[in-house]
This record gives structure tokens, sequence and C-alpha cells, in this order.
């Protein structure tokens, strides 16, 4: 099981499903927002035909700046779009069912002028099938914020919206000894899920429920998001080799 991003370029992680594939082992991406209890009932929700048609999704994946290596380009591969992106593109497969088929980014570094990557993003997404999708990828929560930071997604159908919050489940807590505010979670651990979903596909041989062709596809889409940058214009999806 592998954190995400997969990989900072394509090239890498196919070498990573291939190296796998070869070895008759499984690779499983961690992404543990599709084990989120709203995320499933939203899922089942569409699934289920409710919604109809999706039309359009706007997501966010805001969060604080993790410093360390998160913020230098050559071991982390870039900022807030290579951190953030990934998550929430992969719950964008999931709902839809469609590749993404273009993608248009604007980036900047705000929050902290001093960083060599960018710290804030929007990104403009279109798929296959006409849905568009737009994200909010930034670290924009301050240092003092009570969690890391939100992902949340609005999806619109045809025939109904429905609205997820993956870490609304929390109680806010003061402290009077240090004069802090804290958010703590209740309710079942997407990452215990995560952990648990992958213990049994590699005990009964059941293929893992996220692969790491959902992983470099979620990459793909952050590296085009870059590609975007440089060139001023959307870029097509998949990315030529």
């Amino acid at each position: 099981m592998c954190e995400k991003p997969l990989a900072t370029t394509m090239a890498d992680g196919q070498e990573m499903i291939s190296a796998c594939r070869e070895a008759g082992v499984q690779l499983m991406t961690a992404f543990p927002c599709r084990f989120a209890p709203a995320f499933i009932e939203a899922r089942q929700m569409i699934e289920a035909g409710e919604l109809g048609r999706i039309l359009a999704i706007s997501a966010t994946n805001r969060g604080r700046n993790p410093g360390g290596w998160f913020v230098q380009p050559e071991l982390s591969g870039g900022g807030t779009v290579m951190d953030h992106t990934v998550h929430m593109v992969d719950l964008m497969r999931v709902v839809t069912g469609q590749e993404p088929a273009t993608v248009y980014a604007e980036v900047d570094t705000v929050y902290n002028p001093e960083l060599e990557v960018e710290d804030c993003g929007l990104l403009s997404i279109a798929f296959a099938d006409g849905c568009i999708a737009a994200l909010d990828c930034s670290w924009s929560r301050p240092p003092h914020y009570p969690v890391w930071g939100d992902a949340t997604m609005t999806v619109i159908g045809e025939r109904g919206n429905v609205v997820v919050d993956l870490f609304r489940e929390h109680l806010g807590y003061y402290n009077n000894d240090d004069r802090s505010y804290t958010w703590v979670a209740y309710g079942e651990s997407p990452d215990y899920s995560l952990v648990r979903a992958f213990v049994h596909s590699v005990r009964s041989g059941e293929p893992v429920p996220v692969t790491g062709e959902d992983g470099l596809r979620a990459v793909e889409v952050a590296l085009g998001a870059y590609k975007s940058v440089e060139q001023g214009s959307p870029v097509l999806l998949p990315l030529k080799q």
C-alpha cells in the first residue's frame, strides 16, 4: 500500500504498477476518503440513480501547509496541486464513472511567499461524458486552524444534488489550560477502514478496492494541471507519454 500521490511522474508510477504485476503482488493506493461514511452513502445514492446523470461537481481540499519535504519540489513533485488534487479527483472518478478529458489550472504562492512551490490552486476539469468540475486545492488554512483542512464535494445531478463533507463529524474541544480550540473527530475512521480493506485483500487474495492504476490516473490530472499552468491553456488527458 502506497501513500498518495502514487508517484511524482507517470513513468515512475507505471514502473511501480508493472513491478508489482510482475512480482504477483497487489498494489493499493492509500485514498482514505473513499472509505469515509459520508462518501460511501453519497456514492450509493448516485449509483442507485437518485441524482440522475451527474452534470457538475464542486470540490475543496483545503489544508495547512505541511512543510518539510512537501514544499521541496525535487521530492514532492509540486505544491498544493500535487498534494491535494489526487484525493478529490479520485472521488470524482468514482462518482462519475468517467475519466477526466481536460484540465485547466490557475496556481500561485500567496499565503507563504517564500515557498518554491504553489500554495493555492484552482482546477477546472471536464470529464469524458461532459460533466464539469471545479476544485480548490489550496494550503489556505492558518497554522492555528483546529484540524489540518477539509474535504468537501457538491455533486449536481439532473434530478438532485448531494453535498458531502467528509469531516463534519466532530466535536469542538476548548482547553482552558492552554487556551486552545481543536476538533475531536467521532464516527468510523476512514484510515482504519482503508487499512482493514487492504489487509482483507492480502489475506483473501481478492482485488484491492483502490488500485495502483487509480492512483496513477489521479496523478495524471495533477501533472496535467502543471502543464496547463506552463502553457496557459487547457490540457488534454490522458497525457502523451
